[in-house]
């Protein structure tokens, strides 16, 4: 589930807003976002 997320919210803007709601997923996407 959390890949799938995160793959929308790289697609999706408003997807990506409303994933910054949950804690643990914002966390995932700032490390990813640092990796890449």
């Amino acid at each position: 589930e959390y890949k799938a997320q995160i793959m929308l919210a790289k697609k999706r803007p408003a997807v990506q807003g409303m994933i910054l709601k949950t804690p643990t997923l914002r966390g995932i996407l700032k490390a990813m976002k640092e990796v890449e």
